[in-house]
């Protein structure tokens, strides 16, 4: 495995399979459990990030998109929303594009479910407003 990238509670590992591992850092195992929550409760949609389980009890196990990520977002908000779950760190880099070039919304580490805040990782300094 290879790591790729990292977020603010786990590491991005690209498996031989096309898929990634996001792994926990010691400590962020509860907000790993949150974004599993939320995938586990948005099932499959054709602007989430494919979803294939929990690895390991604590990791996630997510399709990989090599085209990186761009815009086209709102109709993946609409539903989130409408599934009870507010992202919390919407960024680009969450923001994924498929081989088809279609996009995808990733990484609900920061996420609230029905308005309870459950995980502890705060949205990305960088894109939160000003103070």
């Amino acid at each position: 495995m290879e790591q790729i990238t990292y977020g603010a509670s786990s590491g991005i590992f690209k498996t031989e399979k096309s898929t990634i591992l996001k792994c926990p850092f010691p400590g962020s195992e509860a907000d790993l459990r949150c974004e599993q929550q939320a995938y586990e409760l948005l099932g499959r949609h054709s602007r989430i990030a494919r979803y294939y389980g929990r690895f390991n009890h604590v990791g996630c196990e997510l399709e990989y998109y090599q085209n990186g990520c761009i815009d086209k977002i709102a109709e993946a908000l609409v539903y989130v929303h409408s599934k009870g779950i507010i992202h919390g760190d919407l960024r680009t880099p969450n923001i994924l594009v498929t081989d088809s070039f279609d996009i995808v919304l990733a990484d609900f580490a920061s996420c609230c479910i029905d308005g309870l805040k459950v995980s502890t990782v705060t949205n990305t300094a960088r894109y939160r407003p000003p103070s």
